[in-house]
């Protein structure tokens, strides 16, 4: 069985958190609606129905999620954004504090698989839609102002947190903590990439594997700390010497790559 690529596993991954997410906010709808008491002014119907279209949108993600494009999950988040602001609309001037923490989701889910401007970008619409549900909401007389403005610091801050770990963790996961150039799993990542953009702009794309004759002899006969400094010294060297859009990364132990786009050999 193939192992799935890294845009494969980050579809599924987003596909199953948005899923996570639609479903968490539907079942508490549902719940709060058919099994908790009924405060003053709440419409059921109005946040039923979005509750029941929430678990509905889980289901769809389950099944075909980790298909769909990058586009249709920015409008999944606003979508949900919608829902949210339905049942909070449908909640009345008594309930209406209830379902707002369910718009954190949205920013959170941005930040974490979307760009910090993209994420930012919804944030700015989902703060957008709690105004309009604040103003238009019928004989509510708390100020509008400092509820939206503490909703949006609270979900930006949350994101902007969630963006850091996750840009933090990437960073890991990609790159050799000794030399600091990507690692085996950056590279495997970026050769059929780089060979799709080949094909694309029909130009050349050359590769080279680079392999250090008598490195454990090295490491035997004067300590693994003199092996440590002889490759950071080797990847400062290296670096200098490679064009800005060339790729070299460590694929093991004393093993290197090289991909330089648009050269010939």
């Amino acid at each position: 069985m193939d192992r799935p690529t890294e845009d494969e596993a980050i579809a599924t991954q987003r596909a199953r958190v948005l899923a996570a997410l639609y479903g968490a906010g539907g079942t508490l709808g549902v719940t709060t609606v058919l099994l908790l008491p009924h405060w003053r002014g709440l419409r059921p119907g109005g946040v039923l129905l979005p509750s029941i279209a929430a678990l509905g949108g889980c289901g769809l993600l389950l099944a075909i999620g980790k298909r769909l494009p990058q586009w249709a999950f920015h409008v999944l988040v606003q979508v949900g954004t919608a829902l949210i602001s339905l049942a909070i609309w449908s909640s009345g001037p008594y309930g209406a504090s209830v379902y707002v923490p369910f718009y954190v989701w949205g920013p959170l889910f941005a930040f974490e698989f979307f760009s910090v401007r993209a994420a930012s970008l919804h944030l700015a619409a989902i703060t957008a839609a709690y105004a309009i549900v604040r103003i238009e909401l019928p004989g509510s007389s708390a100020p509008v102002l400092p509820a939206v403005a503490v909703m949006a610091g609270a979900a930006g801050a949350a994101g902007m947190v969630v963006a850091s770990l996750v840009g933090r963790l990437r960073a890991v996961a990609y790159a050799d903590s000794l030399t600091k150039f990507p690692n085996r799993h950056a590279w495997e990542e970026s050769v059929p990439r780089a060979l799709a953009h080949a094909r694309r702009e029909r130009w050349p794309v050359c590769a080279a594997v680079i392999d250090l004759d008598r490195f454990k002899q090295l490491n035997d006969r004067a300590g693994h700390h003199a092996g440590d400094e002889l490759l950071r010294a080797l990847a400062r060297v290296w670096r200098d010497e490679l064009r800005a859009v060339d790729l070299i990364a460590r694929i093991g132990g004393d093993e290197f790559g090289v991909l330089l786009p648009n050269c010939p050999l």
